[in-house]
């Protein structure tokens, strides 16, 4: 399936029996080369507090804590396939339940509080939040807003996103010293108070057609610095999600899943 281009493997792990070791079949079956391909691996499994349990892992076999566009995926596989039969549903993921609603225009997620502290984030910066302030790399300063929401993501605005260096700057602003495990990188360009343009670099997968809890984090670091209201438009590359951020200062995406194909992976 795919959500604006990010393609991802979904895995029925109520129903199919799951490899032993997931990051090492992630690595395997995300090479674009010699796997299916794709930019993650979603296995879906059975929750014990939760309608159901969503676990991500990234192309290098690392697992975000939280990957909004895995979730909504994941909805919209379980209830056309019969495995829940509700339109709101409730689902686990290793930093905490979303609220997810199941409409035949999209799906729309509850992605919870941003987390601004950077102790939290982590990034290393003298200062309790990080908002447009200075990253130096190799032979630049940029400025940068951090934010978590479950993982932690660097949004960098820019003036012309079409031909900014996003293959140079992402790994560089990933790996930074300031970011102890590494970062997501957001680089947006803003359209007018409503619409965003963005590029994100995601940690362990690099550049991508798309990024749910990217896209929010886009939005919130174009509120704290008054670029634009709290209910926007980002357009990627792959297609457009809509974000809000609510006053109870929770964050709102909605997207549409696409199916590209199902089928069976066998040995050799």
């Amino acid at each position: 399936m795919h959500v604006t281009g990010n393609d991802l493997i979904l895995i029925d792990g109520i129903n199919e029996e799951l490899p032993e070791d997931l990051g090492e079949f992630a690595k395997k079956a995300c090479d674009r080369h010699t796997g299916i391909g794709s930019g993650g691996l979603v296995v879906i499994k059975k929750s014990e507090k939760a309608d159901i349990l969503v676990e991500s892992y990234k192309p290098d076999a690392s697992e975000p804590k939280i990957s909004a566009n895995s979730v909504i995926c994941a909805s919209r596989y379980v209830l056309d396939k019969g495995i829940v039969k509700k339109s709101r549903i409730k689902a686990e993921t290793k930093a905490r339940e979303l609220e997810v609603t199941i409409e035949d225009d999209g799906i729309t997620v509850d992605i919870g509080e941003p987390e601004l502290e950077t102790k939290k984030i982590p990034a290393i910066i003298n200062k309790e939040k990080m908002i447009n302030e200075q990253i130096t790399l190799k032979d630049r300063i940029i400025r940068a807003t951090c934010i978590s929401l479950g993982n932690p993501h660097c949004v960098v605005f820019v003036d012309k996103i079409n031909t900014y260096p996003v293959e140079e700057e992402g790994p560089i602003i990933e790996n930074h010293e300031e970011f102890p495990r590494k970062t997501n990188v957001e680089f947006v360009q803003v359209i007018n108070e409503k619409e965003i343009n963005m590029r994100p670099w995601k940690r362990g997968t690099g550049e991508s057609l798309g990024a749910g809890t990217g896209a929010c984090s886009a939005l919130v670091a174009s509120v704290l610095n008054e670029k634009t209201g709290r209910k926007v438009t980002i357009h990627l590359k792959g297609g457009d999600v809509e974000a809000e951020w609510k006053d109870n200062n929770h964050l709102i995406l909605k997207a549409n899943p696409k199916y590209i194909f199902e089928g069976e992976l066998k040995d050799g």
